[in-house]
């Protein structure tokens, strides 16, 4: 019984074990984290929830409106009273305007009640105040903020895959400096015991010593960069800086890194089409264009023609003027003759806005046709180092190999195979960091033509 239950005890704290051991995270398991859990990029998802609500409330102008106001301390001349409206208003993007109201007055004995119809047409506008285009500046808007969220979601994805990359290699370096620091060892004991049959001096035994200890010093290092490293993407991903993390060592394989590196003239119209900061100064040049456009119309001073029905009823209480047998017909005339020049100003600031902005997309194009450039140019100098590194590797490969034959056939030492093994080490280690340094290129070659996303991670 006891075998049995110290059997089940062993199962269970292994399990226990297995179970507090964390999983592995993967490339894309690490982006796809980062999307849900970063704060910069969460609140840049929030500005959108703002500037949808103030789409909404743009939209609500051209709502049908209900109101209703009591004010029980009215006065009219030196009588107090109380009135009482409620109604109900629509406004149209054309400015025109429709309004049902019924209203009451109780003052000094005399109370008065009316339903009024009114409805008001612009015959001469200014377009700026009709709300249209404020209507279509915060759609705009909500448009330019999901463009962003989508920029941003590049940015970090591309940040996300370097850093990753950054923390595999640091786990390559660690790795590399116990092979160095061993290796350092290894030779040191060697040279104590040349030192003792008298084949060395005692200067080689403390070149040796000091060997082991630059291998220490650069193990520190090292293991301070893994760390550091790890903290960066920790923090990129939205957790803990104490949570364990396991990470693939497994870099993507590259076939031939020169084939199929794209287009200048391709990559730049693809830029010129997809970047978000420069749809959105095209987008503020049109409505500023838009604005422009409507000078004319707002030179011609404002006026508005209301044409009223209403059914009227008067009394001495409230259930004598409700009943409404009185009709009344009416128009009226509102007319803003602008005396302070106010339009003329706000044109003068948008013709000002509208050059600015002209100004600043045709620089910005040529920022956007300059970074292209420079992510083309990094990528084919990454793929050309990377072409090198893996020739470096092939020929560190062929040193290995014929050293251990000489060693097998008594014309080499182990120190020289060693020696071999740890620079076939470092050019495996140079191989990655120049792998990765490609893959990064070719996502940042994504990101700046504005169509990165995570398809192109690998799974």
């Amino acid at each position: 019984m006891r075998a049995i239950a110290k059997v089940l005890i062993l199962g269970l704290s292994s399990s226990l074990v297995l179970a507090a051991e964390p999983d592995v995270l993967r490339l894309s398991d690490a982006v796809t984290r980062s999307l849900a859990q970063n704060n910069e990029y969460l609140n840049l998802l929030s500005s959108i929830e703002g500037a949808e609500l103030d789409l909404e409330d743009a939209r609500s102008e051209f709502r049908r409106q209900f109101y209703t106001r009591l004010d029980s301390d009215a006065r009219v001349g030196a009588e107090l009273g109380k009135t009482f409206r409620s109604g109900v208003s629509q406004r149209f993007e054309g400015g025109s305007r429709w309004n049902l109201e019924f209203y009451n007055s109780d003052f000094g004995g005399n109370n008065l009640s009316e339903m009024r119809l009114s409805y008001s047409l612009p015959i001469f506008d200014d377009p700026l105040d009709s709300g249209t285009l404020e209507l279509r500046r915060a759609e705009l808007d909500f448009q330019h903020r999901e463009r962003l969220a989508r920029v941003g979601s590049e940015e970090l994805i591309a940040q996300v895959a370097s850093q990753y990359y950054q923390a595999v290699l640091a786990r390559d370096s660690l790795q590399a400096a116990d092979g160095e620091t061993a290796l350092a060892k290894a030779l040191a004991n060697a040279t104590r015991i040349r030192v003792r049959n008298g084949r060395s001096s005692r200067l080689d035994q403390s070149a040796a010593e000091l060997r082991v200890a630059q291998a220490n010093q650069r193990w520190n290092t090292a293991r301070s960069g893994l760390a550091s490293a790890d903290n960066r993407l920790k923090i990129m991903l939205g957790m803990n800086i104490d949570d364990p993390l396991v990470l693939d060592p497994a870099l993507p394989a590259v076939s031939d890194p020169t084939a199929n590196m794209p287009e200048p003239e391709v990559t730049e119209a693809l830029a010129l089409a997809n970047r978000a900061e420069l749809l959105r100064l095209g987008e503020e040049i049109d409505l500023a264009r838009r604005k422009l456009q409507t000078e004319p119309e707002s030179r011609l001073p404002g006026l508005d023609v209301t044409l009223q029905f209403a059914r009227v009823g008067e009394g001495e209480a409230f259930s004598d003027s409700i009943d409404m047998k009185e009709n009344r017909v009416g128009i009226g005339l509102s007319m803003d003759m602008d005396m302070n020049g106010r339009r003329d100003i706000t044109y003068r600031r948008i013709l000002l806005f509208y050059k600015q902005r002209q100004r600043d997309y045709n620089r910005l194009s040529e920022d956007i046709r300059a970074d292209v450039r420079n992510a083309l140019m990094q990528h084919r100098e990454r793929a050309s180092q990377l072409a090198l590194t893996r020739s470096s590797l092939e020929l560190s490969e062929q040193r290995f190999k014929h050293a251990e034959l000489l060693y097998r056939t008594g014309k080499s030492s182990t120190e020289d195979v060693l020696e071999r093994e740890q620079a076939l080490s470092e050019a495996r280690q140079i191989e990655r960091q120049a792998r990765a340094d490609y893959l990064v290129a070719g996502l940042e070659v994504k990101r700046v033509t504005g169509t990165l996303s995570q398809e192109y991670i690998p799974q």
